[in-house]
C-alpha cells in the first residue's frame, strides 16, 4: 500500500503593517526617612514605556498537516538610533519558544516595552508582519558551564518586508497613546447667500405665528366681553 503525503499549502505573504509608536512617560517618587538622623531622602524611578500600535490585517490561523504546524501571523520590530544605519531586531528566536508577538483580537495590537533609551535621544522604529510557524532546532553543548541540550527557535514562512520608519524623541510625550486616528470629514461652512434667506424665513414664520396667536387672543376676549340680553 502506498500513502501519498499531503501537499503543502502555500503560505500567503502578509501586507506591510501600518503602525504608530509613542513614548509614554511614567515616573514615581519614594521618600524614606533615616531612622537615626531624621533626614528625608527622595528617589525617583522611571517607568516610561514605548508603545507600538499596529493595525491588524485580516488573517485566520490554520493547521498545515504537511508540516504538522499551526500557521499564524506574527509581528517583528526593529529599532536603531536615529543617527546610525544599524538596525537591531527587538525579538529573537534564540532559546525562546514564543519569540514574536501575535495579533490581538481587536482592530489594533498594542505592544508595550520598557524605554531603555537616553533622555532626549531620537529612536527609529520599523515593523514587519510574518505568516508561518516557529521551528524548533535541537543541539547539544558537550562541555562548559552551559553544557546540556539546547534549542533554537526560528521563524519559517513569509515576511512582508519592513514598514516605513517612525521616529520618537525620548522624554517627549506623544500626542496620544491611542491607535492611529482616522480622518474626519470636514463640515462645509454656510455662505451668507444661504444664511440671510434662512434667517428671513425664520423671522417670517415667527411673525406669522405671533400674529395668529394675537388674533386668536383678541377673538377670545371679544367673546368673553359679550353680554347676551334676553327679551
Amino acid at each position: 500500500m502506498t500513502v501519498n503525503p499531503a501537499s503543502a499549502q502555500t503560505i500567503p505573504t502578509p501586507s506591510i503593517p501600518e503602525f504608530t509608536v509613542n513614548f509614554v512617560p511614567a515616573s514615581y517618587s519614594v521618600t524614606t526617612t533615616n531612622p537615626y538622623t531624621g533626614v528625608n531622602t527622595t528617589q525617583t524611578f522611571d517607568n516610561s514605556t514605548i508603545e507600538v500600535i499596529i493595525k491588524n490585517q485580516p488573517f485566520t490561523a490554520y493547521y498545515d498537516a504537511s508540516v504538522d504546524q499551526n500557521i499564524s501571523l506574527y509581528y517583528n520590530i526593529q529599532d536603531k538610533g536615529h543617527y546610525t544605519e544599524n538596525w537591531v531586531d527587538i525579538y529573537s528566536g534564540y532559546d525562546n519558544p514564543n519569540p514574536y508577538p501575535t495579533p490581538s483580537n481587536s482592530e489594533y495590537t498594542v505592544i508595550s516595552m520598557p524605554s531603555n533609551y537616553p533622555t532626549g535621544g531620537k529612536v527609529d522604529f520599523q515593523v514587519e508582519a510574518m505568516i508561518g510557524y516557529i521551528n524548533e532546532t535541537y543541539y547539544m553543548v558537550w562541555a562548559g558551564p552551559t553544557a546540556g541540550p539546547k534549542f533554537i527557535f526560528s521563524f519559517v514562512g513569509e515576511k512582508s518586508g519592513w514598514s516605513n520608519t517612525q521616529t520618537i524623541t525620548i522624554g517627549e510625550a506623544s500626542n496620544s497613546s491611542s491607535p492611529p486616528p482616522t480622518s474626519t470629514p470636514s463640515i462645509p461652512e454656510l455662505s451668507w447667500l444661504v444664511i440671510v434667506p434662512l434667517l428671513l424665513s425664520v423671522f417670517f414664520v415667527v411673525a406669522i405665528v405671533r400674529h395668529r396667536k394675537t388674533a386668536n387672543l383678541s377673538k377670545q376676549n371679544l367673546i368673553d366681553n359679550t353680554v347676551i340680553v334676553l327679551i
